[in-house]
């Protein structure tokens, strides 16, 4: 069972090991096309958030959360855009320490 970006953990786990799964059940998995992700980093970077050498930090105001938050909060609903950026600001506060241990979400392209 995966929701959000258990989904992808879900995913990635049973492409590496197929015999090991039986069925997946997934739970709002969001899908980006290619041209809306290079959309959303344009943006991010344009908002002072650099996302393509795999940084990100606190700022002492807190912004880094609403940052998070404002990039889907015209087509989510409060509940699902807090579970959302949880998830999204969790995956990026541990992106780092995953990566020091070779561990990848998504293999690299």
């Amino acid at each position: 069972v995966g929701s959000l970006m258990g989904c992808y953990m879900a995913m990635s786990l049973a492409s590496k090991h197929p015999q090991r799964v039986k069925f997946m059940v997934l739970t709002n998995p969001y899908l980006w096309k290619d041209d809306a992700v290079a959309k959303a980093k344009r943006e991010a970077e344009s908002a002072g958030e650099n996302m393509s050498d795999g940084q990100w930090g606190f700022l002492a105001d807190g912004s880094h959360f609403t940052n998070v938050w404002d990039a889907r909060k015209a087509w989510l609903s409060p509940e699902l855009n807090t579970r959302c950026t949880l998830d999204d600001c969790t995956y990026r506060m541990k992106r780092n320490a995953r990566y020091q241990l070779g561990v990848n979400i998504q293999p690299p392209q």
